[in-house]
């Protein structure tokens, strides 16, 4: 896995860690999207 190879490379790296954070975030507003594109699926399903 390309995780645990930048892992071994240097868990100091701040790149490593600055590039860990900027993934971290993406996966967060990824499932933001999908929380709500599935909770307004919902209430379209409810009200029509």
């Amino acid at each position: 896995m390309r995780f645990f190879a930048f892992r071994n490379l240097g868990f100091n790296n701040h790149q490593v860690s600055k590039d860990l954070v900027i993934f971290l975030n993406y996966l967060v507003f990824l499932f933001y999207i999908f929380y709500y594109v599935v909770w307004d699926a919902r209430i379209f399903r409810v009200f029509f």
